[in-house]
This record gives structure tokens, C-alpha cells and sequence, in this order.
């Protein structure tokens, strides 16, 4: 990953924040999380309607999990990290163009070290209007 990449810490899903999955199955059907990539350690996808950009930790290795996102278009790329336990999701909202595509790419990372760690999977790229 590239040493300027933005790191942004995600917010933990929660009543008001309600995580994709299970927990979500009515607001999922209406507003599905989109290019569900994932590795060993984590899970990310985008979710057009307010585009929110998820990662799920899935292993208590004592790293965090990461979503990678670059657009396809002259926008930064930016880490969302889910600094959550085993388990959790984490989201990060920030606002795309209608028009636009997104990339996803999940990893782990460790926020004391601020070391990357494999193995890592790219998504295929997904329309922000989620059409």
C-alpha cells in the first residue's frame, strides 16, 4: 500500500449504524452491500445507499481489518480500518460521484506498527448508484 494512503478509523456498526448481514436483512434487501470481496482476515463491501464503505474483522489474529477503496476517477484512495474485534463491522462514509466506480481491496493491518499483511483480494469494480 502506498506510504501517503489516507487511514481512516471506521465507525462500529451499531442500532443506528446497523451492520450488512443478519442484522440488517430489511434495510440489505432495499440497499444491498455491493463487490463483497474477501481474505483471510477480512471482509469489506460498498453500499450504494449512503455510500458506506464496510469491513468485518473475521479472524482473532490481533490485527484489524481493512477496505481499501479507489474510485475511477481523480479521487484519493483511502483505508477504512475496523480497529473491532473478531466479528465486528466498522464502516466509513464518504460521498462518491453518482457516476462514478469503486474498487475494493481487503487486507489486515496493524494501526501500532502500521504494517500491511497478506493476503489480499481486489473486488471488481462497482457502480456507486449500485446499478
Amino acid at each position: 500500500m502506498p506510504a501517503d494512503l489516507e487511514i481512516v478509523e471506521a465507525t462500529p456498526a451499531s442500532a443506528e449504524n446497523p451492520a450488512p448481514g443478519a442484522a440488517a436483512a430489511a434495510k440489505a434487501a432495499s440497499h444491498p452491500c455491493l463487490g463483497v470481496t474477501a481474505a483471510y482476515g477480512s471482509t469489506g463491501c460498498f453500499q450504494p445507499y449512503g455510500d458506506l464503505v464496510w469491513s468485518q474483522d473475521t479472524e482473532s489474529d490481533g490485527h484489524s481489518s481493512v477496505t481499501v477503496v479507489h474510485a475511477n476517477y481523480d479521487r484519493p484512495d483511502y483505508a477504512c480500518v475496523n480497529t473491532g474485534k473478531a466479528g465486528s463491522w466498522g464502516s466509513c462514509n464518504k460521498d462518491y460521484r453518482e457516476d462514478g466506480d469503486v474498487r475494493l481491496t481487503v487486507l489486515r493491518y496493524d494501526m501500532q506498527d502500521k504494517k500491511w499483511y497478506q493476503p489480499q483480494a481486489t473486488s471488481d469494480w462497482v457502480p456507486v448508484d449500485g446499478q
